[in-house]
């Protein structure tokens, strides 16, 4: 197994050549590759493992190179080219040479044995030529092996955005790869066809596929589904339009069934990923970027059979559907199947609507769907085993969903302040017991027999036997200075009460674990009566991104939401790491420091919140016709002129019916006001008055700008308190995750870009 440890030999061995190596240039390596054998053997490696990363980036540069390359591969001796693990051409374009032969990719295939990872995105000349080759083995093969069928074993494809490649092609490919483990089709408009979904079923090792911005449809989709089954892990079906009746397919197809009564099949425990312990003792956690984790292991170096490979019944674990029209239906249903570690589900559509109607009755805020607050309840019961990684719309956060109607209302009760009482002690009851009374007579006092090494009695007077005790308490007998045994105060423990107060019981019980629960309790008590999510519903979630965050905003709640969140985080955060030191039971032969804060990231796991702002709005470009594009529309710049031109831009009223195409005389035009036997005519309704914004004088607040403010207040206590000698301060409010704001700027064209410079979107339309 490649995720098995190294032997101890391979841990302590220092080779310093193979660590300079990876930083020499490529002519200096060629040089020192001919020093002896043993340097040939160290700098070779890095030479031959990736060799297209010395080709350059210019466009002639990359295709000589290439050309050259291919030709050194028929007279390279095999033990060299079995050094090549990664081919990444970048895409040169290569149109003016006519480009390479067509047999040039059946050519590296065959020569270069080892190769497990082909990366050819935007390639123009990765085509349907070169790709049909692979159909027949070359001469030299033929000669050596017979007419077989030719099988290579790249296991990682990357042939995203090649405008060349056609659907023929890629099934044929398809055909000879069957060791693939991730494939990547995205943006390739040929990869949309049934005859290469088809081929997916013939991909027994297919863990990962991403096939986004395809402009894929419900129709596409489900054959899809039905060919990778629950083979596939990773799955990346961004920028399509596919709708909810995909999401059912998926939970058909594709998902696991998490309940063990409904499953037909024993369960299968996830395979752990590389660097990730297991949790739980028949369940782990994956890496929440398994596709960039499988291609940083593929494209180092040459490794065996991973771990990743033998889960070939688990299911879509690591799921990306934005920019989709999935609404929170279809995403519910595939929450709730309690299988998903990493969901992008971005900005759900809301534009499930009817055809626009003719009634003004009718609005169009009737059909919205709900959103995305809804999921909040659902992420809360159904994700907070599994979700390591999410990307939802901010609203999850701001926006309160409905209540549920059957919950319980919770009141807080008057606490103690979490003081540490014993378990076995009991109360008395708040009625003051009568005090009984001695009778008039005198009693009888009996004496217990004295002890000689009792102390004696210093000599002074004694009290009168008759005086009555006038507190209440019970009489005592003659010497009343002698020590008498009491059956209660002799056996009750004595228990000295030192700082009274809430607050001092607060500080000398503070490593109690009622403190603890006192605290989550509290905590508990203020997020219940918020509807919306909180980081506590989701503690094995590594990174959260938030979309579509405003940059600025007249609602100052939207900031104190956010900064309200990021205290969420620090409580948490805090009371993880209290549990995890008073709590925790440390295992043998472990250091205690860093055991209790991989127990601490077990019980509260967020490290990381992106917030993506949304791009700020284009300023509203003003309408002009396009027969007078004149600065003015008056020869005498007058105010009251331009006003009269500007108002009458699109004014046409002053044409008869006739200049604008609509006879006058057409029959059946004129209503039939003689039928109608003197029947009024009503007058058109009134138009609807425009709605003015309601903020429009409140100042915009910049949200970014509230939360460095209070991010840096609350770093600067926290430095304060450490230079004042604190060990692991608290402070309110500081949450020691990271917090990254990725803008996008104003005016950015969308879609993408083929190699003629040409801008275009969905796939084929032109902009």
């Amino acid at each position: 197994m490649d995720d098995a440890l190294p032997s101890y030999e391979t841990a302590i061995t220092k080779d310093h050549w193979k660590i300079v190596a990876r930083y020499i240039p490529s002519r200096d390596l060629c040089n020192a590759a001919l020093v002896c054998q043993k340097w040939h053997e160290i700098f070779a490696p890095q030479l031959w493992g990736n060799p297209a990363s010395h080709f350059g980036a210019q466009n002639d540069t990359v295709y000589v190179a290439l050309v050259r390359f291919k030709r050194t591969l028929s007279w390279a001796r095999l033990y060299v080219r079995q050094l090549t693990h990664t081919l990444h051409l970048p895409p040169a374009h290569a149109e003016i040479y006519g480009g390479p032969h067509t047999d040039w990719l059946r050519d590296v295939l065959e020569r270069l044995p080892r190769l497990q990872s082909l990366i050819v995105n935007g390639l123009p000349f990765f085509d349907h030529a070169s790709l049909l080759t692979l159909r027949y083995p070359s001469l030299s093969r033929r000669s050596l092996q017979g007419d077989i069928f030719p099988v290579y074993g790249l296991r990682l494809l990357d042939a995203s955005n090649c405008p060349n490649a056609t659907s023929m092609g890629l099934e044929e490919a398809l055909l000879h790869l069957p060791d693939l483990i991730s494939l990547d089709l995205s943006r390739t408009i040929a990869a949309k066809n049934s005859a290469v979904f088809g081929t997916l079923r013939l991909l027994p090792n297919l863990r990962v596929l991403k096939l986004r911005g395809l402009g894929l449809k419900d129709n596409d989709f489900t054959s899809i589904a039905i060919s990778i089954g629950t083979r596939v892990r990773s799955l990346d079906v961004r920028d399509n339009l596919l709708t909810d009746s995909s999401a059912r397919m998926l939970l058909d197809h594709c998902v696991k069934d998490a309940s063990p009564v409904l499953s037909t099949q024993r369960y299968t425990p996830l395979i752990p990923v590389q660097g990730n312990w297991p949790l739980e003792s028949d369940d782990y956690i994956g890496s929440e970027n398994l596709e960039q984790h499988l291609r940083t292991k593929l494209t180092r170096g040459f490794v065996g059979r991973l771990a990743i490979e033998d889960a070939h019944d688990v299911g879509i674990t690591h799921l990306y559907v934005s920019n989709n029209q999935m609404t929170v239906e279809g995403v519910s249903g595939l929450i709730r199947s309690k299988r998903l570690q990493v969901l992008d589900i971005g900005t759900l559509s809301q534009a499930f609507r009817r055809p626009e109607s003719l009634s003004m009755e009718e609005h169009e805020d009737d059909f919205m769907m709900p959103g995305v607050e809804k999921l909040t309840q659902v992420l809360a019961e159904c994700a907070s085993e599994r979700m390591v990684y999410l990307r939802i719309n901010y609203a999850v956060v701001m926006e309160e969903a409905p209540a549920p109607p059957t919950s319980p209302q919770r009141t807080e009760m008057e606490g103690d302040l979490a003081v540490y009482r014993q378990e076995g002690a009991h109360e008395l009851e708040s009625t003051k017991p009568p005090v009984p009374e001695l009778d008039a007579g005198e009693t009888a006092v009996f004496e217990l027999p004295g002890d000689t090494m009792l102390p004696q009695e210093l000599h002074g007077d004694s009290p009168r036997s008759g005086d009555t005790n006038t507190s209440g308490s019970v009489p005592s007998g003659d010497n009343v200075s002698e020590p008498e045994i009491s059956p209660i105060t002799s056996r009750a423990p004595m228990i000295e009460v030192t700082n009274e107060g809430p607050q001092g019981s607060i500080y000398s019980h503070r490593t109690s674990t009622y403190y603890i629960e006192d605290r989550r309790s509290r905590l508990e008590l203020r997020q219940s009566r918020e509807y919306c999510l909180h980081p506590g519903m989701l503690p094995k979630m590594h990174t959260l991104v938030l979309t579509d965050v405003p940059t600025k905003t007249d609602r100052p709640e939207v900031i104190h939401r956010l900064i309200q969140f990021i205290k969420d985080c620090a409580e948490e955060h805090e009371m993880a790491k209290l549990r995890a030191r008073f709590t925790y039971v440390l295992p043998p032969g472990r250091t205690r420091v860093v055991a209790e804060r991989e127990y601490a990231r077990s019980l509260f796991a967020l490290r990381r919140i992106i917030l993506e702002m949304a791009p700020p709005p284009q300023p509203l470009k003003k309408i002009s016709t396009s027969w007078r594009r004149y600065p003015t529309k008056s020869s005498t710049e007058d105010g009251d002129t331009e006003a009269f031109w500007d108002a009458a831009t699109h004014d046409f009223s002053f044409f008869g019916d006739e200049e604008c195409g609509l006879p006058d005389h057409e029959p059946g035009r004129r209503l039939p006001l003689a039928a109608m036997s003197g029947l009024i005519v009503a007058s058109p309704p009134p138009k609807m008055p425009t709605r003015q914004p309601e903020n429009q004088g409140v100042p915009k607040l910049d949200i970014i700008s509230g939360l460095s403010t209070f991010r840096k207040d609350r770093k600067a206590a926290f430095q304060t308190a450490l230079e004042q000698g604190e060990i692991d301060p608290t402070i309110e409010g500081y949450w020691p995750g990271d917090i990254t704001v990725v803008r996008q700027p104003a005016g950015q064209p969308s879609g993408a870009v083929d190699y003629y410079g040409n801008r275009f979107e969905l796939g084929y339309r032109y902009r």
